[in-house]
């Protein structure tokens, strides 16, 4: 889980399961169905909040979000963009010279009314991006590539 606090806006992210439950890749072939997760995206500011899971992201690519971060931190990178397969996600790091900037979107089908997409910020100290990163860490240990 990660918490992104921006003013009156919070945003939590977590991944709730793997969106098929059995299933697993072999050596020579990558089953994308069985790497697909369901992420929870728990948003709140002054009018909504409200808990929304969709499977918007695969193993691989959490743990390229960890790589991305892992990388700022340690100075080899400035800044990471995802490039996710489903676009309903995407999440941004950028680091100055302090801090570490998170910018995160969440869109999301409301079946009634229009498409809603939920956006939050945080800058966040080295030791808070330290944390945020072992925040992603735990989710890509508790649903490893499979």
């Amino acid at each position: 889980m990660v918490e992104i606090i921006d003013g009156k806006k919070k945003m939590i992210v977590s991944v709730d399961s793997y969106q098929y439950i059995r299933g697993k890749s072999t050596p020579k072939n990558f089953n994308y169905d069985a790497n697909w997760l369901n992420v929870a995206v728990a948003y709140a500011d002054n009018d909504v909040a409200d808990r929304v899971v969709d499977p918007c992201l695969m193993t691989t690519e959490l743990e390229e979000m960890v790589e991305a971060l892992e990388a700022i931190l340690d100075g080899k990178e400035e800044s990471y963009i995802s490039d996710f397969l489903e676009p309903y996600f995407q999440i941004a790091f950028v680091r100055d010279n302090v801090r570490v900037a998170v910018v995160v979107h969440f869109t999301y089908d409301t079946t009634d009314r229009p498409w809603k997409i939920w956006k939050a910020k945080q800058f966040l100290s080295y030791d808070e991006a330290v944390t945020f990163l072992n925040g992603l860490k735990r989710m890509c240990t508790m649903f490893p590539c499979r």
